[in-house]
C-alpha cells in the first residue's frame, strides 16, 4: 500500500483538515445545548419533586374525615381542607359513595348528635367549637317501614 505525500508547501498542516473542522465544531455545539437542556431538565425534575413533597406534606395536615352511610353500612374515609363547610364534605362522601344525597337525610356524629344546623360551619369551626369530637359522621336516612 502506498503512502501518499502531500505537498503543502512546506507546512505540517493538512488541507483536509479544514473541511472536518465544521461538522466537529457543529457536533460539539449541539452537545454543549444538549448538556444544557440537560441541566435545565433536571433542576425542573428536582423542583417538581420538591412541589410533589410540599403538596404531599401539606395534604398531611389537612384532617382525615369519615363517613358512614348507616343504611348501606358504607363507609368513606377522605382528606379534607380545613376551611371544607361541612355540608361540601358531605357532598363528596355522598358521590363517594355512590349515593346521592335525599331531601330527608340527615347528619350525625357517630354518638347521634344532629349535625343539621352546623352543616355550614366549616371542619375547623366544628372542632373549635367543640361541637363535634372527632371528624367522624353518619349519614342516616329514611328506613324502609312495612
Amino acid at each position: 500500500m502506498a503512502v501518499e505525500e502531500l505537498d503543502n508547501g512546506g507546512t505540517d498542516h493538512d488541507p483536509r483538515e479544514d473541511r472536518g473542522d465544521e461538522p466537529v465544531r457543529e457536533a460539539e455545539a449541539d452537545v454543549h445545548k444538549a448538556e444544557a437542556e440537560l441541566k435545565q431538565a433536571e433542576g425542573d425534575l428536582e423542583l417538581a419533586e420538591a412541589e410533589l413533597k410540599a403538596a404531599e406534606e401539606h395534604r398531611h395536615h389537612e384532617p382525615l374525615v369519615e363517613f358512614e352511610d348507616v343504611n348501606s353500612t358504607e363507609t368513606t374515609e377522605f382528606h379534607a381542607a380545613w376551611g371544607t363547610k361541612l355540608t361540601a364534605a358531605w357532598d363528596e362522601a355522598a358521590k363517594r359513595l355512590g349515593e346521592p344525597r335525599q331531601p330527608t337525610d340527615r347528619l350525625q356524629t357517630p354518638e347521634g348528635k344532629d349535625l343539621m344546623p352546623y352543616l355550614e360551619l366549616t371542619l375547623r369551626e366544628l372542632e373549635e367549637r367543640k361541637i363535634v369530637t372527632a371528624l367522624k359522621f353518619q349519614i342516616v336516612g329514611p328506613t324502609g317501614g312495612a
